[in-house]
Formats: structure tokens, C-alpha cells, sequence
């Protein structure tokens, strides 16, 4: 069960603060937020968030994806340079 306290916000010069209130323990001089890009909500992380961790449990859990389950097909051919590259190139 998740539990819900009510936190104030403030100007502190030109930033945003939250007062977050003693019941709180926080022993680090860092948080980190994360910020829902959808719905805007922000969860405070008291330890730095693992961006891969999901993806690395799995890779654990399952292994690697083999080429044939990707199912899709590749395109082996080179792509054309971009003309700045290629006037670098033909100068030498």
C-alpha cells in the first residue's frame, strides 16, 4: 500500500521547491524525479532509478533475442552517404 502526504510548493529565486514534510526520512542530499511525460505526474526517487533495470531482468530471465525472433528482414545494403561526407571522402 502506497502512502499519500501532502507537500508544499514554493518559489526558492527562480526555482520550484517542495517542502517535504519531518515524517519523511530523508538521509540523502539528492533526489531524483521522474516526470511522466503523458500525464505529468512526478514520483520522488530517493535512490538514482535504473533507466534498463526491467529490461536487463529480462534479458536475465529469457536471454538474448535471436535474429529469428526479431522477425523482421534486413536490408544489407550499404546506405548512401551523406554529400558532406562524401566531399570529405573524395578529397583525400
Amino acid at each position: 500500500m502506497n502512502t499519500i502526504i501532502e507537500a508544499k510548493v514554493f518559489k526558492n529565486g527562480g526555482s520550484n521547491a517542495i517542502r517535504i514534510p519531518a515524517i519523511v526520512k530523508l538521509t540523502s542530499p539528492v533526489v531524483y524525479l521522474e516526470i511522466d511525460e503523458n500525464s505529468g505526474d512526478i514520483i520522488i526517487h530517493k535512490d538514482k532509478p535504473q533507466r534498463f533495470a526491467k529490461l536487463l531482468a529480462l534479458h536475465a530471465k529469457y536471454g538474448p533475442i535471436s535474429d529469428e525472433d526479431w522477425d523482421v528482414e534486413f536490408d544489407r545494403e550499404p546506405a548512401e552517404l551523406h554529400p558532406a561526407v562524401q566531399a570529405l571522402i573524395d578529397k583525400k
